[in-house]
């Protein structure tokens, strides 16, 4: 239990909470569901800031973007009308299989990609739609989250506050697929593969992502094969050549569940599952 919270405080502004977050330094945590501080109860925290009444719990959209508050649960993502039109509904299927109905009611956006931790299926999910992160640090800054993660994170947010994920409303021809490994339904994943491919009318690939997580490092984009994507139809060489690429790059280890060795098979495998969803929607 966190016996050494000295004080929890309710700031009413993103200005107040990062006043505290800068005053109180790394004595301070920044608490969005809360899931992560019960989870793992650091004992160096001395100071919650809470923000629960800066109103940051919503989904809206604009013409561009569908925008997600920092305290949104994937639970609520998961049942937005606004969300569920992205990509014919597939982004709510896989937000449906990340852990337990009762553990998506709690995860919140901006505490996953917060964390970032590397078997996160919420940030290899944002990195393969290229989301955005809209940050506080006393204005607002708009950053991709490929650039949020390339910085020190834990640094960063001494001083700046997660405000919202945006996503692009993506038109249909993009298709997404996401599939994640797991030895139990509600587990983290062993190895999860993102896809986003656009397709021009010749229905051959005209932009690619492709990220692979878990492995057991973070996500990453696995650029040499979203090259070899580009201006390809999906025929089965093509796939077949596909899945070696990715079993030939990947960057994988072994951990106390599986081997290397057997996360660099599975990535071939999930490599070619991803695109023939892709291929059967085209």
């Amino acid at each position: 239990m966190l016996k050494n919270v000295k004080e929890y405080f309710y700031p009413e502004s993103l200005n107040e909470a990062l006043d505290l977050l800068k005053k109180k330094g790394k004595s301070a945590r920044v608490v969005g569901g809360g899931l992560d501080i019960i989870w793992r109860s650091p004992k160096d925290i001395e100071y919650l800031i809470d923000l629960e009444n800066l109103g940051l719990s919503y989904i809206e959209e604009d013409e561009e973007n569908i925008k997600i508050g920092a305290k949104t649960t994937i639970g609520e993502a998961q049942k937005s009308l606004v969300v569920g039109k992205l990509f014919k509904g597939k982004l709510t299927e896989v937000f449906s299989e990340i852990a337990t109905p009762i553990i998506r009611n709690v995860i919140t956006f901006g505490g996953s990609v917060a964390r970032n931790y590397p078997w996160s299926d919420i940030t290899a999910i944002l990195l393969t739609i290229d989301a955005s992160l809209v940050i506080f640090t006393g204005e607002e800054k708009e950053m991709t989250l490929s650039e949020f993660m390339r910085v020190e994170i834990e640094e960063f947010l001494d001083e700046a506050i997660i405000k919202e994920v945006r996503i692009k409303k993506f038109d249909p021809s993009y298709h997404f697929s996401y599939i994640r490994f797991t030895r139990t339904a509600s587990d983290i994943p062993l190895l999860n593969e993102g896809m986003l491919l656009k397709f021009d009318k010749e229905k051959r690939v005209e932009d690619a992502i492709v990220v692979i997580g878990a492995r057991p490092f973070g996500p990453t984009r696995m650029e040499t094969v979203e090259e070899f994507l580009l201006g390809k139809t999906l025929t089965d060489e093509v796939i077949g050549k596909a899945k070696e690429l990715v079993m030939e790059t990947v960057k994988v280890a072994d951990d106390m569940r599986i081997s290397g060795d057997y996360r660099r098979e599975l990535s071939g495998v999930l490599t070619k599952r991803n695109l023939m969803r892709i291929r059967e929607e085209i």
